[in-house]
């Protein structure tokens, strides 16, 4: 199997405020990249770290207004066409306070690329630099 196992991967979950504690934990655990709500500030911090991103470390936002930062973007507007649909719904079908069974609303993301992330090939292929 290729990669980390998602169950054996440590996780950082730090305030914008700990950039050292997550230098330490990109040190330790060598990733790739990490994803980050707060990308611009923690690549920042890593930066003051002496880690250089994209070279050591990739930064993937979680949806940003940063137009160079490599993101997973939300779709917010069919998120909130969507949300108003399944209210609705539950509002016709006489649904009152929290369901019994939880319902799931799901809008896939979609990529974006960025300067906060390296170059990578095409599966299958290798990249000449």
């Amino acid at each position: 199997m290729d990669g980390i196992s998602i169950d054996k991967s440590p996780s950082l979950l730090v305030s914008a405020s700990q950039g050292t504690d997550a230098a330490k934990w990109v040190r330790k655990n060598k990733y790739d990249a990490v994803t980050s709500g707060l990308s611009l500030i923690l690549l920042e911090q890593l930066v003051d770290a002496g880690i250089r991103g994209p070279d050591d470390i990739g930064v993937v936002a979680i949806g940003t207004s940063d137009p160079n930062s490599a993101a997973m973007e939300e779709h917010l507007e069919v998120v909130g066409k969507s949300a108003v649909i399944l209210l609705h719904s539950m509002l016709l079908h006489g649904e009152r306070s929290v369901p019994k069974r939880r319902k799931t609303l799901l809008i896939d993301p979609f990529w974006r690329d960025g300067q906060t992330v390296r170059l990578s090939a095409p599966h299958g292929q290798t990249l000449e630099c």
